[in-house]
């Protein structure tokens, strides 16, 4: 599982969906919770993937744009 926060402005998710696509992994269900926090408003996105990323590939997660934090999760 993939634990994402970010800013929340067009095009994350589908940056986010090309990054993992590159990497070959694939999602498997998605789910989005959105913060408003007076005029700006911040998500936290959840991803079950198909397996782990690797170091390398968060590193690559994290450095996406509007990015504010992305973490593996081990259930």
């Amino acid at each position: 599982m993939l634990y994402v926060s970010n800013n929340d402005v067009p095009g994350v998710i589908g940056s986010l969906g090309i990054a993992l696509g590159k990497q070959g992994v694939n999602i498997s269900k998605m789910t989005v919770g959105q913060e408003v926090s007076g005029e700006s408003s911040r998500n936290v996105i959840l991803l079950n993937t198909d397996r782990l990323l690797d170091k390398n590939e968060l590193n690559e997660i994290q450095a996406l744009d509007h990015i504010t934090d992305a973490r593996v999760l081990e259930v």
